[in-house]
């Protein structure tokens, strides 16, 4: 049966449900940039941000997370991620402007890199580069990339930092040529199929190759501000978003990468089930906003969350209680640490050899297909890798 993307995105777009916020969140309709504004109520926030950018009464003093929409480029809305923006807001006690950018087919590339480039500098007419993070999902994940790329190369400032949830960032990849790639290896557990991928690539692509669109193939990272990127473990984009964040490395940016265990693709879209995978995601991104603001006290993180708990699901209330470990943390905030630090072994599916898993400098490994028996801190001498086939060369042998 073809696959037809307008038929794809009325589903999407009008049967996923559009929650209502619970309390402690509000929202309003942002009409330039289109989108919708997600904001901590109980502030008078939502008149100041309606006028902007001729903003009434006192200037508004909270951080700005500028979020781009997953959903292949093509479908989904700012709508369809109600319930993971609210979540941002009440860990983050940020506020979110969502941006429903332009979508192909009717408006393939560079279209969406566009108008989220044009909603960062109509922000910045109100807010201060320090202030404002991006952050995205799937294909808006690759959106924060090619988004800051294009603001540092037109003369602006980066943003603080970019939150990059299971990151589409190379569209050429469908794991072709490449043995016991993720999208072989994940196929039997994550919803995104390899045929709906290619199709939505084609159609964001335009005229341009799938190569001249992905930012993990761009010879400019270095532009990029610091990283925090979640990834689940059984998601078909695993390997790309690995090598996307070595490059990245290389390229000096600083980047810091979770592996959540069990975890799909953009699994932070699940929270309501109480998964502490969830759970956790979402307090490492509200440990990048705060980090990268220069705060270091935990006491000062989650002004939001601590007084309105009852608003998430069960597990979600338990933020920084408990250490639960459910993930795979590679830290790279500081560029000389050279060690990897796990806290307990880690069962991958189709358990084969172990493997050394590095951190460094300069390259790190994807932890697949492997039980990893790391406890503590152990540090390990990378080899060099370039290619995809390099890698997995150097896994199966």
């Amino acid at each position: 049966m073809k696959r037809d993307i307008r038929v794809l995105r009325m589903v999407t777009d009008h049967a996923v449900p559009t929650i209502i916020l619970p309390s402690g969140v509000k929202l309003c309709k942002s009409v330039e940039p289109k989108g919708e504004w997600y904001f901590p109520s109980g502030e008078g926030l939502g008149k100041r941000l309606q006028s902007l950018p001729y903003p009434t009464g006192a200037p508004i003093e909270r951080d700005v997370i500028l979020y781009f929409h997953g959903g292949a480029f093509c479908c989904c809305t700012t709508k369809t991620h109600r319930g993971l923006l609210f979540r941002l807001v009440k860990y983050s006690g940020a506020i979110v402007l969502a941006v429903d950018y332009r979508r192909p087919p009717e408006s393939p590339f560079p279209a969406p890199v566009e108008d989220c480039f044009s909603a960062y500098r109509w922000l910045l007419q109100n807010f201060d580069s320090s202030r404002i993070i991006f952050a995205g999902d799937s294909a808006g994940g690759g959106l924060v990339a090619a988004t800051a790329i294009a603001a540092v190369k037109a003369g602006f400032p980066k943003p603080r930092g970019g939150i990059m949830l299971s990151p589409w960032v190379d569209l050429a990849d469908i794991g072709e040529g490449v043995p016991e790639s993720s999208w072989s290896r994940n196929e039997h557990f994550d919803y995104l199929p390899k045929d709906l991928a290619m199709l939505f690539a084609e159609s964001y692509r335009g005229d341009s190759t799938r190569q001249e669109v992905s930012p993990a193939l761009s010879n400019e990272l270095h532009l990029l501000p610091p990283l925090h990127i979640e990834v689940g473990e059984c998601e078909v984009l695993l390997d790309q978003i690995f090598l996307f964040a070595n490059r990245c490395k290389t390229a000096g940016v600083t980047v810091s990468l979770n592996v959540r265990t069990d975890m799909i693709h953009v699994f932070p879209l699940f929270a309501f089930t109480g998964m502490k995978q969830c759970k956790m995601a979402f307090e490492a991104m509200a440990r990048f906003v705060y980090s990268t603001k220069g705060y270091t006290n935990e006491q000062n993180l989650l002004p939001a969350i601590k007084d309105n708990s009852s608003d998430l699901a069960i597990g979600e209330e338990e933020c920084f209680n408990n250490e639960v470990p459910q993930s795979f943390e590679f830290d790279f905030s500081n560029t000389e640490e050279k060690s990897v630090s796990v806290n307990k072994a880690l069962q991958f599916s189709e358990v084969n050899n172990l493997v050394d898993v590095c951190d460094s400098t300069d390259e790190f490994l994807v932890p697949s297909k492997q039980v990893l028996h790391v406890q503590g801190s152990a540090s390990l001498s990378p080899p060099q890798i370039e290619s995809e086939a390099e890698l997995f060369n150097f896994i199966c042998n």
